[in-house]
């Protein structure tokens, strides 16, 4: 009930509460929630804030570059807290975040299980067919991160 009432509040602001929707803000954010999983779970507020960051498109981008730049697994931990605290109804980014994590890591099974989640909130979300395609198709998990990193990059 915390967290719904917490991501209603920031969902109404019209400046989406403390929200820095730079591409620096969302740098700065990501790199914070890396270090604060190291030594426990997300404050709520930051996975509120996360959660929202990543309902936008060029942001949710700067989220799978960052992710794929400073390592999955520190962002499987990152995305599963946000899934943890947050209402199913707002996590389908941060599930295909998670998945994505798992997947890059050579997890296929729990990846499945992430995306499983996602596709229960919205199966037709362009992130979920995406990764589900991905996965389907059996492509390696270096070949992924790779076509990440070049498609993401500030160049392109």
């Amino acid at each position: 009930a915390r967290a719904e009432t917490v991501v209603s509040l920031m969902v109404a602001s019209p400046t989406h509460g403390s929200l820095d929707l730079t591409a620096e803000g969302v740098e700065a954010e990501l790199d914070s929630a890396c270090a604060a999983i190291e030594d426990a779970e997300l404050p709520l507020d930051q996975a509120v804030r996360l959660a929202l960051l990543v309902r936008v498109g060029e942001l949710r981008d700067r989220a799978y570059l960052h992710l794929v730049t400073t390592g999955p697994a520190t962002h499987r931990a990152v995305w599963a807290s946000v899934c943890r605290q947050l209402p199913l109804a707002h996590t389908v980014v941060p599930h295909v975040m998670f998945a994505l994590s798992a997947y890059l890591e050579g997890e296929g099974a729990l990846a499945t299980v992430a995306l499983e989640a996602a596709e229960a909130v919205d199966a037709l979300h362009p992130s979920v067919c995406l990764l589900g395609d991905v996965m389907r198709a059996g492509i390696p998990p270096g070949d992924v991160r790779d076509a990440l990193r070049l498609s993401m990059s500030p160049a392109h």
